[in-house]
């Protein structure tokens, strides 16, 4: 289950970076979202599975901060 995990996690930065590259906010968001629960899944909280309906709501910003910087930089 962790390499599965680990795996997300590489998965999503790879596809994070390509989103970032082809300036589509889609992918950047749904690739941090995947980032994000595998930050949380490793984060040793007992509780991460309560802070999950807050992936979406951290990820969001997070796309429109990348986008906007891609497009300026």
């Amino acid at each position: 289950m962790t390499f599965g995990i680990m795996l997300t996690g590489a998965l999503g930065v790879l596809l994070f970076v390509c989103g970032i590259i082809k300036k589509s906010q889609m992918t950047a968001f749904l690739s941090s979202n995947a980032v994000l629960v595998v930050a949380l899944y490793f984060s040793g909280l007992s509780f991460w599975m309560t802070l999950l309906p807050l992936v979406p709501a951290a990820a969001l910003p997070l796309s429109f901060t990348a986008k906007k910087k891609a497009a300026h930089g």
